[in-house]
């Protein structure tokens, strides 16, 4: 669930919305590494997989979900139903993979 709500926010077709919330979208990195969380790899798996250090990961992480204003994969998952995320356009080739 939050890896699509994600790849709502990195769309194109919500730029404006973001800004109205005065959000950012997550970079290609941030993406690529939320997949490898998805994909069932730890923090340090997922830190390997990308060529960072065992301490980027985390790091990296906690950039992910202060895009929603979250401390936490938990607070992330809140935030991003509270905005509605789910609901938000994506356009159909972000849904691959």
């Amino acid at each position: 669930m939050l890896l699509a709500a994600y790849r709502r926010l990195s769309s194109p077709l919500n730029v404006e919305r973001l800004a109205g919330l005065g959000l950012n979208a997550p970079t290609e990195r941030q993406m690529e590494y939320l997949k490898a969380l998805a994909d069932g790899l730890n923090v340090d798996q997922a830190a390997r997989r990308m060529g960072m250090s065992a301490h980027a990961g985390p790091q990296l992480r906690q950039r992910i979900w202060q895009l929603v204003s979250a401390s936490s994969y938990t607070q992330a998952l809140e935030r991003v139903r509270e905005l509605g995320v789910l609901r938000w356009p994506v356009e159909d080739r972000e849904m691959v993979g």
